[in-house]
């Protein structure tokens, strides 16, 4: 809401981000998840080896789509996000598109993670 032509340090220091923790099993999921998904090709291959993924490793539009919805439920987690958090901002941010099916997925990860 307040960056309208461009990000400053300034702006970006006042964005919460959560501290993940070294070791901990969910920031490890986190970065698993998110290597998989960036490392697509060769051109990856020395930054997939650094944080310990295969290079184009998923495979599947559907494969994609679970891992996305894993790593919005553990990412919700990390800023203390609620179920109802999470519904309430699948409902308000996607204007476009029906993203019913990802909430759903999103949320039965948080309800697996014991997030109600």
């Amino acid at each position: 809401r307040i960056v309208e032509l461009h990000m400053t340090f300034e702006i970006l220091d006042q964005v919460p981000v959560p501290q993940l923790l070294s070791g901990d099993a969910k920031s490890a999921r986190i970065v698993a998840i998110s290597g998989s998904l960036a490392a697509v090709d060769g051109r990856y291959s020395d930054w997939a080896k650094a944080v310990g993924v295969k290079v184009g490793s998923v495979k599947t539009a559907d494969q994609r789509q679970a891992m996305l919805a894993e790593l919005d439920a553990l990412v919700a987690a990390a800023y203390g996000l609620s179920q109802s958090d999470v519904k309430h901002i699948f409902d308000t941010f996607h204007r476009n598109g029906d993203y019913r099916d990802r909430c759903a997925a999103v949320l039965s990860h948080l309800k697996a993670m014991g997030i109600s």
